[in-house]
């Protein structure tokens, strides 16, 4: 019989690696041959999806009850993965449990946002209160749009975590990614 827990993950690996060629399509730094990455867990692992070719990325399937340890997870996993990849951008995946089409149902995390953060664009600090936070980045019915609800977590001694719905830190990452043209 197979492990219930790695088969939920392999189904969320599959399910991102969708999402993700879906919503990357026409991205310069996407893979000619995108997938899911051999040997997790490996010592010298590099992610689960080799999807942007300078990006980590850690996916992560979750419940309810383990959905704030999983978005913290995730975001260490990557970070940890990215030394292993000499990649610039690690961000983590964790699927809302439940959530579907059209509401927010990948939340990116990490400790690295790709680009500058405009605090008049709806990033809000949120102190070590990660539940909080998720509940504002998933909400649609926020005057802020999700590509720039963004959440700053910090306390505790952490260096802060970014969580905001993944659509928000591609476009950062696409934003980083423009040659600037102020002089």
């Amino acid at each position: 019989m197979a492990n219930p827990s790695k088969a939920k993950g392999d189904q969320a690996e599959r399910d991102a690696l969708a999402y993700l060629l879906d919503i990357c399509d026409g991205d310069p730094h996407l893979r000619l041959n995108p997938m899911r990455q051999l040997g997790a867990g490996r010592r010298d692992d590099i992610g689960d999806l080799a999807v942007l070719d300078d990006t980590v990325i850690q996916v992560k399937a979750c419940n309810p009850r383990t959905l704030v340890r999983s978005v913290r997870s995730a975001a260490e996993g990557a970070l940890a993965q990215q030394a292993n990849a000499l990649t610039p951008y690690a961000v983590g995946m964790t699927k809302f449990p439940g959530a579907r089409t059209p509401t927010v149902r990948w939340i990116a995390s990490t400790y690295q946002w790709p680009a500058e953060l405009d605090p008049d664009a709806g990033v809000r600090e949120f102190g070590t209160a990660v539940a909080s936070a998720l509940v504002y980045v998933r909400d649609d019915t926020s005057p802020a749009p999700r590509t720039h609800r963004v959440a700053r977590i910090s306390g505790r001694g952490l260096p802060p975590m970014f969580v905001a719905p993944f659509e928000a830190w591609l476009d950062a990452r696409r934003a980083a990614l423009i040659p600037s043209t102020v002089p």
